[in-house]
């Protein structure tokens, strides 16, 4: 009785409610033009030709603009209405100028060192091409490392991050999709309320609709009450509004500047299989410790200044690189405040690189044409491509969208696996034995192009082999899903026809 009326009063299920009523209204409202209005079909006919003819002049993807232009056809002013309120893949204009104002001042920290470029073009043309792109496209340069910690699990990442906040002597930066109640958040929180009273610095980013149901009402007030400072980044209204769909997803932990923690691990009991929802939960993520940590701590703080204003980032500035060494990373973000789409293209440059293999981890995978053709393109040029996606779904439309992929993809050479323990989460590539990209990104719409996200590009032939070693150890307890496994029955495969269709807009 307790959770039907803890269901029943829940913010999400109000919110829910109101927003409902907000599209009734709305397609009342179309119904009574309808009726009353004469020469009704003219006026919306005319209305869907000037939006069609909008979406396809559009600098955006191909597959995006099929998916909004039928419905706007189908249904001519439900469908340019629907566009017009969820169509929009950037910021507003005016948090687009709040992240450009939080910019100024910070290019001054983003330098690219010349002689660590120049080491990179000695040592590896494909880096060097990474870095001067990345950097072009996201202002983030190149770094040598002086340490990067591959961690194959929730766990390992959990006791290491542990070890890592309780050397923290100045400040703490935690940004998530998720924080939940439980073992792993209060762990995590013990400590530090710890270095509050130590006098430490401690701000916290977490995602409004991530944490939605996750937390307590009012939490923050809560986290506040203690002496963290916090940031509920795009808080759940209920309005019909398109900017819902910019979450951060990022997973970031910034420890004095001197240590940084990212991967698909959010701060929640499932992660470290303290709490069983998909079976056994696969993840994996990084730390690393050196200059390039500056990175992430610059990301958090230009989020961090769209609510709380600019900050003295030279303060935050830390050594020069050492630019001794094999090993060298590229911490990056991705932004829907602009039409640069990092994390895609730095996937697709991996793999249209790669020369002996691509492994793959997601736990989505909704292609677009661009990443589908870069895949088949190396699995025909004889590279092995593997993708590994998991057997228990979290969500069973993404589920039967991401099976409408597998035919395709089998059939022209690219192996697919599922993970039969359970959820992966992982969010990984690796290729060749020596670049890998560990971040937060899952390969699909919502990821690539609406998202705040995060990742690292490695160079280093020992993190590389540590994660393909993983990969493959991982395909052992794993399925390879062949051709004559994917005969979905006729209703099942118009399900995923259709939601291939509207991919896009999931």
């Amino acid at each position: 009785m307790k959770t039907i009326f803890k269901l029943f009063t829940s913010k999400l299920l109000i919110m829910g409610i109101i927003i409902l009523l907000q599209l009734g209204v709305f397609i009342a409202a179309l119904n009574l033009l309808n009726d009353k209005i004469p020469y009704f079909y003219i006026i919306s006919g005319t209305i869907a030709a000037i939006f069609v003819l909008y979406i396809v002049n559009a600098d955006i993807n191909p597959v995006y603009k099929v998916a909004w232009i039928i419905p706007i056809i189908a249904l001519p002013l439900f469908g340019a209405g629907a566009y017009a309120l969820f169509g929009k893949k950037k910021l507003s204009h005016k948090k687009r100028e709040s992240f450009i104002n939080a910019t100024e001042g910070i290019n001054d920290l983003l330098v690219q060192n010349k002689e660590i470029i120049e080491k990179l073009q000695e040592k590896d043309s494909f880096i060097y091409d990474m870095a001067r792109y990345i950097y072009a496209d996201s202002s983030f340069p190149a770094h040598k490392a002086e340490e990067i910690a591959y961690f194959k699990s929730g766990e390992e990442y959990f006791e290491r991050l542990k070890i890592e906040l309780l050397k923290a002597e100045n400040y703490i930066f935690l940004e998530f999709y998720i924080i939940a109640t439980g073992e792993m958040w209060q762990s995590i929180l013990d400590i530090l309320k710890q270095k509050i009273l130590e006098g430490v610095d401690v701000r916290l980013i977490y995602d409004d609709v991530g944490s939605l149901i996750r937390l307590p009402h009012n939490y923050s007030q809560y986290i506040e009450s203690l002496g963290i400072k916090v940031f509920v980044f795009n808080k759940f209204k209920p309005i019909i509004d398109a900017q819902l769909n910019n979450r951060t997803h990022r997973k970031i932990v910034v420890i004095d500047g001197k240590m940084a923690f990212t991967g698909g691990i959010n701060l929640a009991d499932e992660y470290i299989n303290k709490k069983k929802l998909f079976g056994h939960w696969k993840d994996t993520g990084v730390c690393i410790n050196g200059s390039g940590v500056k990175n992430f701590t610059l990301m958090f703080l230009l989020l961090w200044s769209v609510k709380y204003g600019k900050e003295d980032y030279l303060k935050y500035d830390i050594k020069a690189d050492n630019t001794d060494g094999e090993d060298y990373i590229i911490p990056f973000s991705d932004s829907p405040a602009d039409n640069k789409n990092v994390y895609e293209n730095a996937y697709l440059k991996m793999i249209y690189n790669a020369k002996e293999y691509v492994f793959i981890n997601t736990p989505y995978l909704i292609l677009d044409y661009e990443i589908k053709t870069a895949l088949v393109t190396a699995a025909r040029s004889g590279v092995d491509v593997r993708i590994m996606v998991p057997h228990t779904p979290d969500k069973k439309s993404v589920f039967a969208l991401t099976k409408a992929f597998y035919t395709e993809l089998i059939k022209k050479g690219v192996k697919v696996y599922e993970y039969l323990p359970g959820f992966i989460h992982s969010k990984l590539i690796v290729a060749d034995g020596k670049y890998a990209i560990v971040g937060t990104s899952n390969i699909d719409f919502r990821s690539f192009y609406l998202h705040f996200e995060c990742g690292v590009v490695i160079y280093s032939k020992k993190v590389a082999e540590e994660i393909t070693k993983d990969y493959l150890e991982t395909t052992i307890i794993s399925r390879q899903i062949t051709e004559n496994m994917t005969n979905y029955g006729i209703v099942y495969r118009l399900l995923q026809a259709i939601l291939r269709l509207f991919a896009p807009l999931l």
